[in-house]
């Protein structure tokens, strides 16, 4: 199994956060072996020790300590583990444990995060360098969204307090990231998303997709949680969909005029057995303590923009570039005047525009970003024993390829994968040890 140092570093710290029985000292030698691992994390005896570590943390953790996972002495030590965790905190502060590595921790042991996260890790600042770990090229986009969703994580740590609804609208082309930062927030922690695409929505009574059946679906899937799910992200995809003026459009705005109220609520039918006699079951969700997206392209927006530009100057030059980009001049009452619906807008706490995607910012996300389509393909390749490696001239014509065919930054994995179809099919054990170079020529004579 190959992992990098990075990876494999995280890991030790988060079994060193979990290893609170041990001493200070102990913690210290077994951090410095660790990095003696690390820096040959090929070595047999380096594999061995990560493969119990990632494997099977918990039995390893227990075996290092002498105990065992049986019985109630393990679920004592789990209940025990984030009153531990607070009270040393100093002490873990020395590792610097970041968003992911208590996510990783939480989930591994079916923890809460917010027993486990110091209130310090929870800043605009560090849930945008968090992102900017994964998105590029839309700061202004993360630095909204960072507040917007900070703004939700305190209504969920206070909720005796009578905090408004936090709620963004998000404005961008097709494939430039507008839900994908939302994902990773809510994955680090643990909140379920509620995804209503609102191309096929129709009103509630009507059979097909409702909003209250975009949250029925999550309910199901949580269990029958309804607290988590009143804690949910909701992402109202393709928004702007229904301001294309059909009657039933307008009905469905009503609807939702209510469910994103400060004092807001949705309501859903939970399908029963009726061989067994039940009956539909009726849900009244509270929504106050959801966190709104409402992400779209906005076509037609433009027209709004440039006749405000143009309107406004006189003797200085008329707007009508085709490349103008005319989401950095996008205002609130440009967007009120395409929605002609200032109640809905006046809900909406705050709205941002994304950039386009140029070639450099796809370079950037190919070569840096954590969750970069290459680095997945070079586990992939890692797994059987090879190296995979890319020149910056294949990568640049990646990419270019991907913009020219408008695929955005989701389209980047599958022209990858394409490229790649031939070797992933011969993947082999037997050929471990050796390497594949992808240089530009190879990428142009795939792609012609």
């Amino acid at each position: 199994m190959f992992m990098s140092r990075e990876k494999y570093i995280k890991l030790v710290r988060c079994w060193l956060i979990l290893t609170t029985k041990i001493t200070r000292k102990h913690c210290l030698n077994f951090d410095e072996k660790a990095r003696g691992y690390a820096e040959n994390v090929q070595s047999e005896e380096a594999q061995l020790f990560l493969t119990r570590l990632e494997r099977n943390l918990d039995s390893f953790i227990l075996e290092i300590q002498g105990g065992s996972a049986e019985g109630e002495a393990w679920e004592c030590w789990l209940k025990e583990l984030p009153r531990r965790l607070n009270e040393r905190q100093a002490y873990f502060e020395d590792f610097q444990l970041d968003l992911e590595d208590y996510s990783f921790i939480a989930k591994r042991f079916k923890l809460s995060i917010w027993e486990l996260l110091p209130p310090k890790l929870i800043s605009p600042k560090i849930i945008k360098e968090e992102l900017s770990a994964n998105v590029f090229g839309q700061d202004a986009y993360l630095e909204r969204l960072s507040l917007g969703f900070y703004n939700h994580l305190l209504k969920v740590y206070y909720p005796h307090l009578d905090l408004p609804n936090s709620s963004l609208l998000v404005c961008g082309s097709s494939g430039v990231g507008k839900t994908y930062a939302v994902q990773i927030l809510a994955e680090i922690f643990s909140f379920p998303i509620v995804f209503v695409n609102c191309a096929n929505l129709v009103q509630e009574g009507i059979i097909g997709a409702s909003i209250g059946s975009s949250f029925a679906r999550v309910y199901r899937e949580l269990k029958g949680d309804l607290k988590r799910l009143e804690r949910s992200v909701v992402v109202f995809d393709e928004f702007d969909k229904l301001f294309e003026g059909s009657y039933y459009s307008k009905k469905i705005l009503t609807e939702l005029l209510s469910v994103i109220d400060d004092r807001g609520s949705v309501d859903f039918y939970i399908a029963k057995d009726e061989r067994l006699g039940h009956h539909n079951e009726s849900i009244r969700m509270q929504t106050k303590n959801c966190f709104f997206l409402f992400t779209g392209v906005f076509a037609g927006v433009e027209h709004i923009v440039k006749k405000r530009l143009n309107r406004n100057s006189i003797g200085l030059g008329r707007v009508e570039d085709s490349a103008f980009s005319f989401y950095r001049e996008l205002t609130r009452e440009d967007l009120s005047a395409y929605m002609d619906r200032a109640e809905l807008l006046g809900r909406i706490s705050d709205f941002v525009a994304l950039e386009n995607i140029d070639v450099s910012v796809l370079q950037e996300i190919v070569l840096k970003s954590k969750s970069s389509p290459v680095q997945a393909l070079k586990d992939l390749f890692a797994l059987h024993g090879l190296e995979l490696s890319f020149s910056l001239g294949a990568v640049e014509r990646v990419c270019n390829y991907t913009l020219e065919e408008g695929l955005g930054v989701r389209g980047l994995k599958s022209v990858l994968w394409s490229l790649l179809n031939e070797e992933i099919f011969n993947l082999d054990y037997d050929r471990a040890g050796q390497s594949y170079h992808i240089d530009e020529d190879f990428v142009e004579k795939r792609l012609s």
